[in-house]
């Protein structure tokens, strides 16, 4: 998810924002390919400096290994 929002009073603390400043929140989960979720992540930025780009590999091109747990 991609979104963008007020800063709460804690993060607007700790990145020194001013009050009514906003931030850009992604957060998601990533999977493995048995489609088992391996992490999750949430990440929070300053809105006015801001700048986001993706780019995914399609499925055969990535090799993933998975670990067993003995």
């Amino acid at each position: 998810m991609l979104l963008s929002r007020p800063a709460q009073a804690h993060e607007a603390e700790l990145l020194e924002l001013l009050n009514f400043d906003w931030i850009v929140e992604v957060d998601g989960i990533s999977y493995s390919m048995r489609q088992t979720p391996i992490d999750h992540f949430r990440m929070v930025f300053v809105a006015k400096a801001f700048a986001f780009r993706l780019a995914t590999a399609p499925a055969f091109a990535v090799e993933a290994v998975e670990l067993g747990w003995d």
